[in-house]
């Protein structure tokens, strides 16, 4: 078995579909669901910008009779699809991409710049050439030993195509930075998707209240959201807009940035109880009393203060010792996390204990 790296313009790639000199082979395919609009656009618009996209595998085959050569695609089924019917003018991207000139368009729609980018991006492939089809299973499943395992977040967004997973892909995209500069997280982290995780929690406590979350809750909120019956655009338009209100007034706090209050668990409560102050979530109105922002300076000197008493470890006799002992075990349980967002109210509207 031989195994040959090369690139093809999408250009070329697209003719050898017209010339049916690439086909798909079923038994390597995981699925025949076409892929949303959201995931599509979101691939379209990566080569419009020049990204990379993951390397595609075909299995060359040549009849030693008829001396005719046919390529199966092994791995890449979906993206070459999205790819084709693109090139076909087949659909129009989202209005939602962040290439702005690109939003709404089919190919031929495009500006004749970015027609050019598409049709002349290349795109890597391995061929495997002289291979039975046992050996190229084979081959699959030895690159595999070696990969680092999905862990949760990564394997959500293997596995779901549908409206929410590309709704939290934009604003984790927007947001990644800005976690990053405020001490969230680590370069390695935001490669983990842990931002990814943050924001489906915030959206489950916006969905369904505070509540104790694992992995199978949080794929439940996947599931649910799913489908465009089950996530419109308009419920989309304004949980966006609730929480980018949210995340851009913490985020946007410097005095707190790399304090304990930055930790993954603190955004949680924190960005929820700014939210419910801006504009009353009606699943979180058990959980903590809505009311008037203290001046910006107040503000900041309370959270200091909920901060500072995390860094020197407050004895539990102290007037913050809930709010201690809800940010330090079990962070991740609804009791500590009502707990934590109650706080945060009361820092927000200057009703904190002296």
């Amino acid at each position: 078995m031989e195994k040959r790296s090369t690139v093809i313009t999408i250009a070329d790639y697209c003719d050898m579909h017209e010339r049916r000199e690439v086909s798909v082979n079923r038994q390597y395919q995981r699925s025949d669901q076409v892929w949303p609009r959201a995931a599509q656009s979101f691939l379209i618009e990566t080569i419009l910008t020049g990204y990379p996209v993951p390397k595609f595998f075909l299995h060359q085959k040549t009849d030693p009779r008829t001396r005719k050569t046919r390529k199966e695609i092994v791995d890449g089924q979906q993206r070459t699809r999205a790819i084709v019917d693109y090139w076909k003018d087949e659909y129009r991207l989202s209005r939602n991409v962040e290439l702005s000139e690109a939003a709404g368009l089919s190919y031929s729609q495009l500006p004749e710049d970015l027609q050019q980018q598409f049709l002349d991006f290349g795109l890597d492939f391995d061929l495997f050439v002289g291979a039975t089809d046992v050996e190229v299973r084979e081959a699959f499943r030895r690159m595999n030993s070696f990969t680092v395992p999905l862990n949760p977040e990564e394997q959500r967004h293997a596995s779901f195509q549908g409206q929410f997973k590309w709704f939290l892909r934009g604003i984790s995209s927007d947001y990644a930075e800005a976690f990053r500069i405020a001490g969230v997280f680590t370069q390695k982290s935001l490669v983990r998707m842990q931002d990814e995780k943050l924001l489906t929690e915030i959206c489950a406590a916006y969905f369904d209240g505070v509540k104790t979350t694992n992995r199978r809750s949080l794929d439940r909120v996947y599931r649910l959201h799913d489908k465009p019956d089950d996530f419109p655009e308009e419920e989309q338009e304004h949980l966006e807009s609730r929480l980018r209100v949210g995340l851009d007034r913490v985020l946007g706090w410097e005095d707190l940035r790399d304090t304990p209050l930055m930790k993954p668990h603190q955004i949680y409560a924190l960005t929820l109880a700014v939210m419910h102050m801006e504009e009353p979530i009606e699943s979180l109105e058990e959980t903590l009393n809505s009311g008037d922002f203290a001046d910006e300076g107040t503000v900041i000197v309370n959270l200091t203060r909920l901060a500072e008493a995390l860094e020197e470890d407050a004895d539990d006799e102290g007037p913050l010792e809930p709010f201690i002992q809800a940010s330090s075990e079990k962070t991740n349980v609804a009791r500590q996390r009502e707990t934590r967002i109650e706080w945060f109210g009361r820092a927000l509207t200057d009703d904190l204990p002296e």
